[in-house]
């Protein structure tokens, strides 16, 4: 629609102009004639004593809405625009048409906002920029039109921007013209550097494949340790490991204790009522694999001198030497269903900590010890029957009970047998 009547002012413009020129020679009497344009506008021109009144009318037709067929009829009375020239009611003066402060404007390639006032308007100020104007953006505010031109980044470029008064259809042109970007200079040619000669090239040495780095050797503060016969503790300090480090005595061993802190062992021995001995702990580093095995050894009991007696040399009795007490377990062996379960074995005559090793063949069980009940617990079990052992270590005595761990095979699944149903006809007679 805004396209339409901005056609429909600027038409009746030129048509208004043409008429007042014809008013000044004709004689004042009143005439009526219509003409109907292209685009279905009527227009009915009225020629009388008081001015001139044209009428112009137009059917709408709706454009792919459902709004309703509607008649606009619009009425400009030209008698207020003529100025009385000539002696009598309309004569050829008419109001003069908008002017701008400035319709040419250069701005430089950075771009800006430039201003231009209008002056001499009737209506609302409208503009709209050409096609060759997409660098520029438009606003009005009043008499003042707002131009907002970008940033130019190439050549010289021109826009233009129609200003139309919307209230007497009188419009002007705006020319705007941009500088272009400056151009990047051509850099000076460096003179021509003689190409070098090619040397010769040199083969490249094969690569030699890497040598892996060695492990460092793991070392330990001391490989022996003596003990006195009244027992005690020693430590060994460990260097040059990886991972977690762990001491694992040796069958003639057990009558020390072993435990690991960090990167130091200790290892208890317990006071020898007996003769010397001699025993083998292994340190070893799982990080790296690597072992070291310490000597421990410990000196005999003291023989106690017979106390010889005046003339009859009765020896003396040699003092009982207790017995150390013999750690007991209350079962040597466990069952385990094949769904996985968890037992308890109570320890008892034990001295020092107590300790749980699963043994290598026992990987599908669990162990922990709390106080003097050691709990092992089986996983589940989806193959077939399976046996292990688990050793339960006092490492106070040095004693060791090895226990025995079973678990059942997995129950074989039953296979579905198909239900058959076999058809049988059974007729029922009447009773009676």
């Amino acid at each position: 629609m805004k396209g339409t009547w901005m056609y429909r002012h600027r038409g009746l413009s030129l048509l208004m102009v043409l008429i007042m020129i014809v008013c000044l020679f004709a004689p004042a009497v009143q005439e009526a004639e219509a003409q109907t344009d292209d685009l279905g506008i009527t227009t009915e021109y009225v020629f009388d004593s008081t001015g001139i009144t044209i009428e112009t009318s137009q059917i709408l037709t709706p454009l792919k809405t459902d709004l309703s067929f509607r008649e606009e009829t619009a009425s400009l009375n030209l008698s207020s625009y003529i100025q009385d020239s000539v002696g009598r009611p309309g004569g050829a003066g008419i109001s003069a048409a908008i002017s701008a402060s400035r319709t040419s404007i250069t701005v430089g390639y950075g771009g800006g906002t430039e201003k231009v006032t209008i002056s001499g308007k009737v209506g609302t100020l409208r503009a709209d920029k050409r096609t060759d104007a997409s660098f520029i953006g438009t606003s009005v505010s009043g008499t003042t039109v707002t131009l907002t031109i970008s940033k130019n980044s190439g050549g010289k470029r021109t826009g233009h921007v129609d200003v139309t008064d919307m209230g007497n259809g009188t419009s002007l042109t705006l020319t705007i013209t941009q500088n272009a970007a400056p151009s990047t200079p051509t850099p000076t040619k460096k003179p021509n550097t003689p190409t070098p000669t090619k040397k010769p090239n040199t083969p490249t040495p094969t690569k030699k494949p890497n040598t892996p780095t060695p492990t460092p050797k793991m070392t330990v503060s001391s490989t022996s340790l003596s003990f006195s016969v009244s027992g005690e503790s020693k430590k060994i300090t460990v260097s040059n490991y990886k991972g977690t480090l762990r001491a694992d005595k040796n069958s003639d061993a057990s009558w020390v204790g072993t435990s690991v802190s960090g990167n130091t062992i200790t290892i208890t021995a317990s006071k020898n009522t007996g003769s010397a001995r001699t025993g083998h702990v292994d340190i070893t580093d799982q990080g790296s694999g690597q072992t070291i095995k310490i000597t421990v050894s410990q000196a005999a009991a003291p023989t106690p001198t017979p106390t010889k007696k005046p003339n009859t040399p009765t020896p003396t009795k040699k003092p009982n030497t207790p017995t150390p007490a013999k750690m007991t377990v209350s079962t040597t062996s466990l069952s385990f269903s094949a769904s996985g379960e968890s037992k308890k074995i109570t320890v008892s005559n034990y001295k020092g900590t107590l300790r749980a090793d699963k043994n290598s063949d026992a990987s599908w069980v669990g162990t922990s010890v709390s106080g003097n009940t050691i709990t092992i617990t089986a996983s589940n079990n989806t193959g077939a029957a399976r046996t292990g052992h688990v050793d339960i270590t006092d490492q106070g005595s040095g004693q060791t009970i090895k226990i025995t761990v079973s678990q059942s095979a997995a129950p074989t699944p039953v296979p579905t047998k198909p239900l058959t149903v076999s058809s049988k006809t059974v007729n029922a007679g009447a009773s009676g």
